[in-house]
């Protein structure tokens, strides 16, 4: 069946999150503008596609949703109509019941020391490279702290970054220290961000960091780029650095490392605090959809 029939028949009035099509309302979501604050990490044609997209959620949407003050502000330069936008701050999906004992999780990966956790695919703009400078920095000083890296290796803008990347690895002597460990099924992410000693994203751009809310939800010390967005999400356990002085990170690192970690909330009370973050994310979703339909 016509998928534009098979909707009508389910009595399907407005579409959300999809490319928008005639005879609905639609909502589209706009997950941020990095190709016009960094183009040079696209391609022409990369940048006349995003351009082209983005001006059909325009043109052809009731609603235009964002994710931070940020990319509202990007929005509104890059949009040329009067439609209304949205602010909607995702609350990203966390199971605590894959939460395991630490000794437990340690011995099933065989990690034995407190670590550095940065759960982010190899994009350029992802900016992995500061953290690499920062633990040769510690290391020449002879500072040697474990860092453990997941996410996918590819990025199609620049097919060479994480090849480079490993050289850098190598050429510094850090491959004991920093471990890549793939792409890796949930229930291993949800225990490496629960159980690091400190999270880092030290990303050049996002729309809204997922890695950032998880630390919050989870109360977890992160050490974050100091972007727009980084800063609008305001971890009450966050640190932030000029993500292009890894100078200054490996100082936060070493600081941090010294240091007594704060208590962490009993896992009930981050239960209990999330299942609130999440009615809220929710609530605010059911209005937008809501408003559209009076």
């Amino acid at each position: 069946m016509d998928f534009y029939l098979l909707l009508k028949k389910n009595s399907i009035d407005i579409l959300s999150h999809y490319k928008p099509i005639k005879g609905f309302k639609n909502i589209s979501w706009f997950p941020d503008f990095q190709h016009v604050h960094y183009p040079a990490f696209f391609s022409k044609k990369e940048i006349l596609q995003r351009n082209k997209l983005y001006n059909n959620y325009i043109k052809n949407s009731e609603i235009l949703i964002v994710s931070s003050k940020s990319s509202k502000k990007d929005l509104i330069k890059f949009k040329k109509e009067d439609k209304k936008i949205e602010i909607l701050k995702f609350v990203p999906e966390i199971n605590f019941s894959k939460i395991e004992d630490k000794k437990v999780f340690e011995k099933k990966l065989n990690i034995r020391k407190n670590y550095i956790f940065t759960p982010n695919q190899f994009w350029v703009h992802k900016n992995h490279i500061c953290i690499i400078e920062a633990l040769n920095i510690l290391k020449n000083k002879g500072i040697i702290i474990k860092c453990i890296l997941t996410g996918s290796q590819h990025d199609h803008r620049n097919h060479n970054h994480f090849e480079k990347l490993i050289k850098k690895i190598e050429l510094y002597k850090l491959k004991n220290q920093i471990k890549y460990m793939g792409v890796l099924p949930y229930n291993k992410i949800i225990n490496l961000l629960y159980h690091a000693t400190i999270i880092i994203n030290p990303s050049l751009f996002e729309g809204w960091s997922t890695v950032v809310e998880e630390a919050k939800i989870l109360d977890k010390r992160i050490l974050l780029s100091n972007i727009d967005v980084h800063i609008e999400q305001k971890p009450k356990k966050g640190l932030y650095f000029n993500p292009n002085d890894p100078k200054y990170l490996a100082q936060r690192i070493e600081k941090i490392f010294n240091s007594k970690e704060p208590q962490t909330k009993k896992l009930s009370t981050l239960i209990d605090d999330y299942s609130l973050n999440r009615k809220i994310f929710a609530k605010k979703y059911i209005n937008i959809v809501q408003n559209l339909k009076v």
